[in-house]
């Protein structure tokens, strides 16, 4: 039987998998999930040295994220800045409201990130000095619609995350069969409603 939970390597096939990582790149790929690792992300995966550290779902959707901001070009440094104390999936049941949601353009739940990370140029403060100070808005919104709605002056990232999280346990079905009954974050016999 499995062990409940994913190990980093599991991980990193199954986001490697979601990701189409060319192959000869998985040690490439393998060092950047190591990266965020030792940065503390996703929230709660402190595994120490030497020790053998399982994640939930909610990590391995986190650390998908992580990934998608850097694929999006956010440096490790500011993703760390932004989502090292809080995970999204994480956040009061948003996994469950994520994965209820119809991964379409229209019914997706969709996270609109604006990182503003040059807002620490824009003020004479001595306070202010780096880009980890940068000043981040996070909204969340169904469908597309919402969010060609918010008027923004900075560049903004937009995620539809209930795709994101269809390819994953997508990924997981593909990767892992074993694992897919954990690829969820709704509870037995709650259904899409």
């Amino acid at each position: 039987m499995d062990k409940k939970g994913f190990s980093l390597g599991e991980i990193e096939a199954v986001l490697g998998n979601m990701l189409r990582i060319d192959p000869t790149k998985r040690a490439t790929f393998s060092a950047r999930l190591q990266q965020l690792q030792r940065m503390g992300l996703p929230r709660g995966a402190n595994p120490g040295r030497g020790k053998r550290f399982r994640y939930a779902f909610w990590q391995v959707a986190d650390f998908a994220l992580c990934v998608d901001l850097l694929d999006a070009g956010v440096p490790p440094n500011l993703i760390k800045t932004h989502f090292g104390a809080d995970g999204v999936y994480s956040l009061g049941g948003m996994g469950a409201i994520i994965e209820r949601r119809e991964p379409s353009n229209e019914e997706g739940r969709y996270m609109f990130l604006r990182l503003r990370a040059l807002e620490y140029l824009r003020s004479s403060s001595a306070d202010v000095q780096s880009e980890h100070a940068a000043d981040a808005e996070m909204k969340f919104a169904n469908g597309v619609d919402e969010l060609l709605k918010a008027s923004s002056a900075t560049p903004v990232i937009v995620i539809n995350l209930s795709k994101r999280l269809a390819d994953l346990k997508r990924s997981v079905s593909e990767v892992m069969p074993s694992h897919i009954s954990e690829a969820t974050f709704l509870e037995a016999g709650d259904g899409h409603g």
